[in-house]
């Protein structure tokens, strides 16, 4: 924290070493199991950035970078044209595993006196593209993508009741949240 106030700053990092990983896998063309990946390993950085110029006006910054992948993954895919055909998955993505998440926001706040306040906040979300199977094709996957929320809050004289109005995903983006 810097300044008093006005900059905090939240670095992150991490590494994950998996063994026998268990991850949910295609049995047959609409049967899903359990599947032991061998190995993954997951690494990443995350950024947390909050900055206050005056006691009504607030913008944050939230960013991450992941890099997950399996190591070794030796499976069969019963869509293919030989399902029965061992493969090894090393080096694709983990299912729902995005490699940057970014969002940020904006507020500012009318003080009206007697503790009674005005509120309008907007925020903006983006991921990257990500998988929702193991074998990592196009056609069960997700696009990056945004999205845009906001907020008009009232907080009634005497700061003990506020009332919020929100708003997600206005611009009214349509997305996958998961692809069988």
């Amino acid at each position: 924290t810097w300044g008093d106030g006005l900059l905090t700053a939240n670095l992150t990092g991490f590494y994950y070493d998996y063994s026998d990983l268990q991850v949910r896998a295609l049995v047959s063309e609409i049967i899903s199991g359990v599947s032991n990946a061998a190995k993954a390993d997951i690494k990443g950085l995350e950024g947390q950035f909050d900055l206050n110029p005056t006691d009504a006006f607030a913008l944050n910054l939230n960013v991450s970078w992941l890099d997950a992948e399996f190591g070794e993954f030796l499976t069969s895919d019963p869509d293919s044209a030989m399902p029965m055909a061992i493969i090894d998955l090393a080096g694709n993505r983990l299912s729902r595993a995005p490699e940057f998440q970014l969002s940020g926001g904006a507020q500012y706040e009318w003080g009206l006196g007697n503790q009674s306040a005005v509120l309008i906040r907007g925020d903006v979300s983006y991921q990257s593209k990500v998988y929702f199977d193991e074998f990592n094709y196009d056609t069960r996957s997700q696009d990056g993508f945004a999205t845009l929320s906001g907020k008009v809050g009232y907080t009634l004289p005497g700061g003990s009741l506020t009332v919020d109005i929100w708003a997600r995903n206005i611009t009214d983006k349509a997305y996958a949240v998961n692809i069988l």
